[in-house]
């Protein structure tokens, strides 16, 4: 019988992709409430579609890697709202650069992905034009997702900082970078 391995604290490739996709899904945001097309549509698809291949990433590295236990104390409706919301996070994050990719598979202008290689169309959607009904509830979900994301980031950031600064516990400092561990630290009067 072998002993389990506890864990303490998210292992380095776990932090970085954290931190990357928060990176990155803050520049979508800041990229698609402004852009009007052209190069900044550009770096928008080539940002979702790094986004979605770094989830599919995490989802792999959550299958093969140890996370710590959740944090000690918490109430049952606790548990399940985290895990509903991690669950939340991984379907919104692989369905907005789906979406995005279907809303630009209905669009007659290409785009390449970081200027490299041209962005390929979803063959399914050939055909059905840029002024579709299916165009119009698919920029809808593309907002609504946005939104959400937008609110789900909010209460992840605000429980984070709850347990960091009125619980007191590590829950932060697990996912926080290891040289940002000291000023957090301190800045909570340690």
């Amino acid at each position: 019988m072998s002993a389990k391995r506890i864990v303490l604290a998210y292992d380095p490739v776990w932090k970085t992709i954290h931190w990357l996709t928060v990176a990155l899904v803050a520049a979508l945001l800041a990229i698609g409430w402004t852009m009007s097309g052209g190069v900044l549509f550009m770096w928008h698809a080539s940002l979702g579609a790094v986004v979605f291949a770094v989830t599919l990433g995490r989802l792999s590295w959550r299958a093969s890697h140890a996370a710590p236990s959740v944090p000690v104390g918490l109430r049952p409706w606790e548990v399940t709202v985290l895990a509903a919301v991690q669950r939340l996070f991984y379907l919104l994050l692989l369905a907005q650069p789906v979406i995005g990719w279907a809303l630009y598979s209905l669009s007659p202008r290409y785009t390449r992905l970081f200027g490299l290689t041209t962005l390929p169309k979803l063959p399914a959607l050939a055909g059905i034009g840029k002024d579709s009904l299916l165009r119009d509830i698919l920029e809808g979900a593309h907002g609504t997702v946005a939104a959400l994301l937008v609110v789900l980031f909010v209460l992840h950031a605000g429980a984070a900082l709850k347990h960091h600064f009125i619980l007191r516990d590590s829950v932060l400092l697990r996912m926080a970078p290891a040289g940002l561990g000291p000023l957090l630290r301190r800045l909570r009067g340690e």
